[in-house]
């Protein structure tokens, strides 16, 4: 037990097979940024563009994904209050905030004026 080998002391994500197995992952991925989809890190605009299709969003799903997290967070807030505080219209359902997202623009939900 008190015998530490090299092959003991390495670990395997570190040997030479592993290594051009990761690199070979990483410039599969570049390539496909590249070849395939918009690469969002050379995108120098600074509308939100869906990487898989190089479509830039419309102001109004631009808005609604920006502010999507704050505006669950509200409907969160507004939920603890006026449901489990109060304990009224528990199981009433609950709304759906019903934000735009890049599938909008794929079904042609939302048009550019």
């Amino acid at each position: 037990m008190t015998d530490a080998t090299d092959s003991a002391a390495t670990h395997h994500d570190l040997t030479p097979s592993r290594i051009k197995k990761d690199e070979d992952a990483v410039q599969s991925l570049e390539d496909l940024f590249e070849v395939n989809w918009t690469n969002p890190f050379q995108v120098e605009e600074t509308e939100l563009i869906n990487i898989s299709t190089g479509v830039a969003a419309p102001p109004e799903v631009s808005i609604d994904l920006l502010l999507a997290q704050r505006k669950g967070e509200e409907a969160r807030q507004k939920f603890q209050e006026c449901r489990l505080e109060s304990g009224k219209q528990f199981y009433e359902r609950i709304p759906r905030l019903n934000l735009k997202t890049f599938h909008n623009i794929e079904q042609g939900s939302c048009v550019e004026e």
